[in-house]
Parts: C-alpha cells; structure tokens; sequence
C-alpha cells in the first residue's frame, strides 16, 4: 500500500491550522498590547518619580512652559497675559527640566537647557538632531506616531522665523479644566481661561506657563489631582476631520494659527474634551488637540501628583463648562474643594 495523504486529509489539515491561527492571532495581539499598556503606565510612574526629585531638590514642580513669550506675555498695564505676535517663539517645557532625574543628564547639557532658550538650541546644527531624536520614556509603545512632530501646529519656532520639526512626545502636562486659551489670534485678554497675574481666574491644574506650582498647593489632595496624561499621535473616529497628534518633546512649538492654541497644547493638556474625543467642528477641532487620549481601548492613563498611575476611562463623568463640576474636570484641578468618589 501507498502511504501518505490524500488531498482531502491536506485540505482538512490545512483547515484546522487556519482556524486555529483564527483563534490564537487576536490572542497574541492581546497579549502583545497588554504588555505595551504596561510599559507606558511605567513610563508615567517614571515620570512621576522624577517630578517627585525636581520638587524634592527646587522645593516646586518645573514650569509647564519656562519662557513667558512662548506665546503669552505681561502686559504691564493690567497684569494679565495677552498674546505677542512677534515673539512667539519654541520654548524649554517640563519634560525639557526634569532630564538629570531620568538618567539625562549629559542631554540636558547637551542641548543647553539650563544655559540658553529653547529657540537658540533649535538654531544650533548640532543640536537639533538631539532635539529631533525621540526618548522611549517619553513616548507611548501602543502609538504609531512619527519619531518627529511633523504636525504642523507643533512644529517649533525659532527667533529667526525658522520652524522645525522635533521629537514627539505622547505625555501632556495636566493644566487647566476649561479651554487654554492664551495663545489667541485677536491678542485680546483672556482672564477667564489661562494664567493671569491679578488672580481674577488662576489655571486650575498643576502646571501651566512660567510659573511653578508646589504639592502643598494641590489642596484637593495628592492622590486626586492629575499630573501627567497621555495624547496620541492620532485616533480613528468616524466623522472627525482632525486628530490629538500628541505633543512634543522638550520644547514647545511657540507657534500661533487661528484657534490652534498652537504654543500650549504641544505642551498642556485640558479637560475641555472628553477622553479619546475629536470631532468635525473647528471648535472640537481645537478642542481635541488640547484634550487626553491614547491608543488603548477606552480611555488613557495619567500620573496622579501622588506619583500614583491610574487608567481613567473614557466614560468618566465630564461637564464642558466653565466651572468645575463633574468628576473628571475635580481630577484635573488641584483646588476646587469637591469629594471626588471612585474613577
């Protein structure tokens, strides 16, 4: 007798192997991003650790954004922030301060943050490449982004009209519960929205533009106030014309385009939207751009002031409006005295 298959007994066979490639492929991918989600919940409690260090040594949180005219500068007659058209230019962010306490060091000699403005380093040949180079930390392994912002309400501005792309970054610095708006076209005050000095309506969050917050200002509490959240570089949402794309690393774009809010939401992230949010709108356009989102599957992760790493669903509970009062916009501000429950 012959031995060996027959052709019907190989189709079977080849049956079965696909269906169970069917069944064992979704479970690989699972797994696989299981282990990205874990890695970048490391990455925000690294993070956090050295926010922790920078307080422990300068007694305060770095600024979110260090140069005042990144977008916003005093005017002298009423204290308050307005835009300055003419020196808007890319400055040194929080991620930019904290590199000795992420084993960074010699980068941040590197590229001079403590000896010269950001938008000088852009200019040095020798530094951009260091300034275009994406660190692991600072970047989410789910998303697919380019290695460089390329977006081009993120690309960084130097004092000579220069832009340039540099690294992308998926981590925002926790700012405000409404809309950032400083970075406006029309120049006007906005006293309702973003820092001012006559202290009619401060940021809410833990970071904002050339000022330091402490953790003894987080008056709601340490473990219920956000310190760091993601962004991705892009989500995929029927209907929506634009997307988050992340934000950028070390420097912020100091860049002004219509309601863009270009300068702030390269650095700043807000509770205007809801989590994993776009929209078709110019207003859920800008909206978006400023808001959290990430790649995983229903919501993103943040760095409480604690140090602490939660996933806060794309659910929680949010009332875009002016005042704080719902849970998610509680999280995001530092001191409005509200009971936040579970999240």
């Amino acid at each position: 007798d012959k031995s060996g298959f027959t052709l019907i007994e190989m189709l079977v066979v080849i049956a079965i192997i696909a269906s169970l490639l069917t069944i064992l492929f979704p479970a690989v991918q699972h797994a696989r991003e299981a282990a990205r989600r874990s890695s970048c919940k490391n990455h925000l409690k690294q993070l956090g650790l050295a926010l922790h260090n920078y307080h422990d040594t300068h007694s305060a949180f770095p600024m979110g954004i260090s140069h005042h005219k990144a977008g916003c500068g005093e005017d002298p007659g009423t204290g308050f922030y307005i835009s300055h058209w003419n020196e808007r230019y890319a400055s040194w962010t929080w991620q930019a301060m904290i590199l000795p306490y992420l084993e960074g060091g010699s980068l941040y000699d590197d590229i001079g943050v403590g000896e010269e403005e950001a938008y000088i380093s852009l200019r040095n040949y020798q530094n951009r490449p260091l300034l275009q180079q994406p660190m692991a930390l600072l970047n989410c392994p789910s998303d697919d982004g380019p290695n460089q912002n390329n977006y081009s309400l993120r690309m960084a501005r130097a004092n000579n009209g220069s832009i340039y792309p540099v690294a992308k970054s998926n981590y925002v610095a926790v700012h405000h519960h409404g809309l950032a708006t400083c970075n406006n076209t029309s120049g006007s005050i906005s006293s309702s929205n973003f820092l001012n000095l006559a202290g009619n309506e401060p940021y809410s969050g833990m970071f904002s533009h050339n000022v330091s917050t402490r953790m003894h200002d987080a008056t709601d509490g340490l473990s219920n106030t956000l310190l760091v959240g993601e962004r991705a570089w892009q989500l995929t949402i029927p209907g929506a014309i634009d997307v988050p794309r992340a934000a950028n690393q070390f420097i912020s774009s100091g860049l002004q385009s219509g309601y863009s809010n270009g300068g702030m939401s390269s650095v700043f992230g807000t509770s205007v939207i809801g989590i994993n949010q776009s929209g078709a709108t110019e207003t859920l356009m800008r909206n978006t751009r400023q808001g959290f989102s990430s790649r995983h599957s229903g919501g993103a992760h943040f760095c409480l002031a604690d140090g602490s790493v939660r996933f806060v669903m794309q659910s929680i509970q949010l009332n875009s409006s002016s005042s704080v009062d719902s849970l998610f916009e509680s999280l995001v501000s530092r001191n409005d005295g509200r009971v936040i429950g579970d999240f």
